[in-house]
């Protein structure tokens, strides 16, 4: 996943209800990405 980083996100609200939203849909890929089997083992 590419798009979120510390210095440029992929996006960026100036209000807060949709910063907040945008924090949910961030959780939301780490849990998904943590559900995913790992390649490294294959």
């Amino acid at each position: 996943i590419t798009g979120y980083g510390d210095t440029r996100p992929l996006y960026t609200w100036n209000n807060p209800l949709l910063t907040r939203r945008n924090d949910r849909v961030e959780i939301y890929i780490e849990i998904k990405k943590l559900k995913k089997p790992p390649k490294k083992d294959q």
